[in-house]
Formats: structure tokens, sequence, C-alpha cells
């Protein structure tokens, strides 16, 4: 019999930072793949610092997103298709948004140049349109109204001119900088009372705009581009572009969620999850998280990294911040979440089997916010294995639906952590806004302490 320390388990996941506004998903993923300038400017002065030379800070540009695009749009082929039909697309919707083009106007941005709305609208919806092209199985210049079984006297030609190639040829950098810029100029018109009827243009505009966002983010390989990259840490050559641009990367993600983590609504009272364990006697949990933050007053393993960590280069060991030296070639001790996990490092072995054995003692273990995805496969290996051998795993699942399907989510959770059986040791509890136990309205570590 395994000895047990009485102790609950807690694994958080991403989701559980969202009750204090931290940035999850696609959010998360644009906003470090495409960082503002403050965040850059940011990283590069701790990379400056570390590496001592401010000319070596690279960063990924639209050439490597349209390489890791080109190789992965295909395998990524299903994720289109459960986009468009959960959102029950069709061809209709196209058609709204290319009726709508001759209604965007040129605004002038100021007395040198002018910002062509209409042209950064024609390329998003052109770049939708391709997406969903390759969602239907279209690979060349085919009529897409045929390929699809559209009557050519209903939509005649619409998309005849929209080829596959427009997913390889963006400039993904700069079009995603344009979209910013434009979808603030038309807010100042609209402000100044300049063309005040398009204030239906900004919400197609960011229809369009946060759809095309959310696809890029689920059909760009980051594992791929991740993984490509991250061997080339350990390159001695200080003027090699890859080092340095998976380098520079890694200071960016780390420089992103610093600024982005308010510890005070991190630890406020009665408002996350976090704060929740403050009120309780802490030795009564083990909490082990993917998450980055480091969170004050709260023992925590981090799986993934941390804001505070860094990995030696020449050491292959994991240092505090306060301990890195001018000597050493260091950089943030971060696995993106999306990644295959390079165990370059025994520490960054030993958090995963050092949870994999606090787990294993727990009287049951809780999940928030972590959902298991395919490329998280140590830890849907780590659990599978619990639930096998009987433990009891409590996952809480935010409540969407008025009549969410506990049942649908169990299957699911299932299949991914590979049963082909259901499991008795494996249960969904809903979760509200204020982290409450939908069925008995009880806080849910207030739930998981009387079960």
């Amino acid at each position: 019999m395994k000895e047990k320390d009485g102790k609950i388990g807690i694994l958080f996941g991403a989701g559980a930072e969202r009750c204090f506004k931290m940035p999850t998903g696609s959010d998360f993923a644009m906003e470090i793949l495409f960082p503002e300038d403050n965040v850059k400017d940011s990283a590069k002065k701790m990379f400056s610092k570390v590496f001592c030379d401010k000319n070596m800070f690279k960063f990924f540009d639209g050439s490597d997103y349209k390489t890791v695009i080109k190789s992965t749009i295909e395998k990524r082929k299903t994720v289109l298709e459960n986009f468009f039909t959960e959102k029950n697309i069709d061809i209709s919707l196209f058609n709204d948004y290319y009726s709508k083009i001759e209604e965007f106007p040129t605004f002038e941005k100021n007395k040198a140049k002018t910002e062509p709305c209409r042209e950064n609208f024609i390329k998003l919806v052109r770049l939708y349109t391709a997406f969903f092209m390759i969602s239907k199985g279209i690979k060349e210049r085919d009529s897409f109204n045929a390929a699809i079984g559209v009557e050519s006297n209903s939509i005649k030609n619409l998309f005849d001119d929209v080829a596959i190639e427009d997913l390889h040829s963006f400039n993904y950098s700069r079009l995603i900088s344009l979209n910013k810029e434009t979808v603030s100029l038309i807010r100042t018109k609209l402000d100044s009372n300049v063309g005040g009827g398009n204030s239906s243009l900004i919400k197609v505009y960011e229809e369009v705009r946060s759809s095309v966002y959310d696809i890029f983010a689920k059909t760009l390989d980051y594992q791929l581009l991740m993984n490509e990259y991250y061997d080339y840490l350990f390159d001695k050559n200080e003027s090699s572009s890859k080092r340095n641009k998976i380098a520079s990367f890694l200071f960016v993600i780390q420089q992103y969620i610093k600024k982005q983590f308010d510890e005070k609504k991190a630890l406020e009272k009665g408002k996350t999850y976090y704060a929740d364990i403050l009120d309780k006697n802490q030795n009564d949990f083990f909490i082990a998280s993917t998450n980055y933050s480091k969170i004050p007053k709260l023992e925590i393993e981090y799986l993934n990294g941390s804001t505070d960590k860094y990995l030696n280069l020449d050491g292959f060991d994991v240092v505090a911040e306060d301990s890195v030296s001018k000597n050493k070639k260091c950089v943030p001790f971060i696995f993106p979440q999306t990644t295959l996990k390079p165990f370059v490092s025994v520490d960054a072995v030993l958090p995963f089997a050092k949870t994999f054995e606090k787990f294993n003692k727990c009287s049951k273990i809780a999940v928030i916010g972590f959902n298991f995805n395919d490329d998280d496969s140590l830890i849907k290996s780590m659990f599978h294995k619990l639930l096998m051998s009987g433990k009891k795993v409590i996952y809480f699942s935010y409540k969407y639906e008025e009549d969410e399907d506990i049942k649908k989510i169990e299957n699911k959770l299932e299949e991914k952590l590979c049963f082909s059986n259901n499991t008795k040791n494996l249960s969904v509890r809903l979760i509200d806004d204020d982290r409450k136990d939908t069925e008995t309205g009880k806080n849910w570590l207030d739930y998981l302490q009387t079960i």
C-alpha cells in the first residue's frame, strides 16, 4: 500500500489566473509573438544586461512564421474544421464581409501619410477566406464556389482570386501592427465625429481581426517554432541568429508576464484561487502550477519554470535571479506551455518527478484551469498513471452555458487522458465566476475539503 500524507493536491493551469486578468490561450500567444514596444524594450534591456551586448538581441520575424505556417497548416486542418463548424460559419459570412469592402474609407493619418483601412480589411478577409478554403480541403486555385458546391448564379466567382498561397505570403508581423493602428485610427475619427456612420465598421473589422488572430494562434505550430530553435540556445557562436532569437524570445515572455502580473490582484482576498488558499492551513496542500508568475506567500512547484528563475547555458543548472552574474550566459527558465519540454537540465526534470511523487501521496487532487491539451503529454501521462492507480481527481470546469453537459466534459477528459472506458476516479464539477461549486454553492476549496 502506498504511503499517504493526507494532503490535497492542486494543479493550477492558465485558466486559474483569468480571475485577475492574466491573458490565456490565443491572447497570450499573440502578445508574446507580436509584443508591444515597451515589452520588447524591457526584454532587450534585460538581455543586454546578461549578455553584455544589445546588438545580439534578435526576434522572430515574418519569415519565421511563414515557414512554420507553410509546413504545418495541413497538420492543423482538423483545428480549422472544428473552428468553422463550432461557429457555424459558411460561405454567406464571407459574402457579407466582401460586400462591406467598399464601405471602408481611406483616412488621412497625418499630412505626410494616409492609412489605407480598406486595403487592410481586404488583406484580413482574404487571409480568413484562405483559412476557410484549407478547412474545406481546397489546395489549389480552384473555383472556390464550385469546390464547396455553391451554384454559380448565386455568388458568382466570389473567391476565385483567393489563393492558398495567401497563407504563406503574408507579412504577419506587419499585418498585425497595421490592424492595431487601423482600429485606433477609426476610433479616433469617430471620436471627432468624422465619419460617424462608420461605427459598424469597427465591429466588423474587429470581428474579422479577432477570428483571424484566433485561427493564426491555433494553426501556427508554436511547438514546432520553439522546438526548432530551442537547441540553438547552447550554440557557442554568439552571432548565431537562431540562438539569439530564442534567447530574446524567452526574455520577451518573462518581461511580458512581469508587466501583466499584479501581486495585489493575485492575492486579493475573496477574488482569486491563490487568495482562497491563503485563508487555509497551507500545510494541508501540495500545489503545482504550469503558470510562470511568482506568487508570494505560497509554496508552489513550478513545472514550466517561473519568472524568477534562469537557465545557465554554461552549466546547465537553474539559478535564482539574484545569482545571475555577468559571467554567466543565462536565459529565463521558462518553457512555453505549448511545446515539448526540452529537458536540457536535471533541474528541469525534478519538479515533475517531485509533483508526481507528492500527488501520489495526496488523498485527492484538484485541477483548476488546465486543459490537458495534445502537447501536454508529460502531465497527461502523470494523471493517467494517477487515475489508473485509483487516485481521485476532481476537475473544476468553468460553467460557460446554463445547460453545461458535465458528462460530455468528463468524456472529453477521459479521451484526452487515454481512457477507453469510464473511470470512476475522475469527476467534473462546474464552477462560476466567484469560484463557487455551482451545485452546492460552496467555495471550490471548501467543497474540496468536505468530500
